[in-house]
C-alpha cells in the first residue's frame, strides 16, 4: 500500500501515519508489514473485499482516507496456466509439480495479463532432470514477445 501525506509546517511536529484494517471476511487474516509507514506491504489469508484506511496526523490536525481492494482467489482471477506439449502434474517436493517427459516443446503457457503490472518478481524451483538435456533447453524462459527475454 501507499499513501501521500503533505504537511503545511505547522506546528513543527513530524507527521504520525497509521494504516487500519476497517473491513475484512469473516475469519480473515491481515498483516499489514509497517502499519506507521505511508508505503507498506500488506498479506492476506482469504479471498473478499477488504477495507484499509490511512490516518495522518500532525499533533494538531488529523487526516484519513479509506480504499477497498477485492482480493480474488485462483478460480476468480483466471490466472490459469496452460499445459502444452507432453505435460503433466505429478506429485512435487511440497504440493503439485509439473512433468515434463519428451525433448521438444514441452511448457507451461501462463496467461498473457498474470505479469500486466508486475515491476519485479522472484522465480523459486526445484529442478530434477532425468537425462541429457540437449542444446538450448532451458528450465525457465519469460519473455514478451518482443524479444526481450530472460532465461535459464
Amino acid at each position: 500500500m501507499a499513501g501521500i501525506a503533505t504537511d503545511d509546517g505547522y506546528p513543527q511536529m513530524a507527521l504520525a501515519d497509521k494504516w487500519s484494517v476497517v473491513d475484512k471476511p469473516s475469519g480473515a487474516n491481515v498483516k499489514i508489514a509497517d502499519n506507521d509507514k505511508l508505503i507498506t506491504g500488506v498479506s492476506v489469508d482469504k479471498a473478499g473485499k477488504y477495507a484499509f484506511k490511512l490516518n495522518v496526523s500532525n499533533g494538531e490536525l488529523e487526516s484519513s482516507d479509506t480504499f477497498t481492494v477485492n482480493v480474488l482467489d485462483e478460480s476468480q482471477a483466471k490466472n490459469n496456466a496452460k499445459l502444452v506439449g507432453n505435460v503433466s502434474l505429478s506429485d512435487g517436493k511440497t504440493g503439485k509439480a509439473v512433468s515434463m517427459n519428451g525433448s521438444i516443446s514441452r511448457y507451461v503457457k501462463l496467461t498473457n495479463t498474470l505479469t500486466k503490472r508486475v515491476k519485479d518478481f522472484t522465480v523459486d524451483a526445484d529442478v530434477k532432470l532425468n537425462g541429457i538435456q540437449g542444446d538450448g533447453a532451458r528450465i525457465f524462459e519469460f519473455g514478451d514477445m518482443n524479444k526481450n527475454y530472460l532465461y535459464i
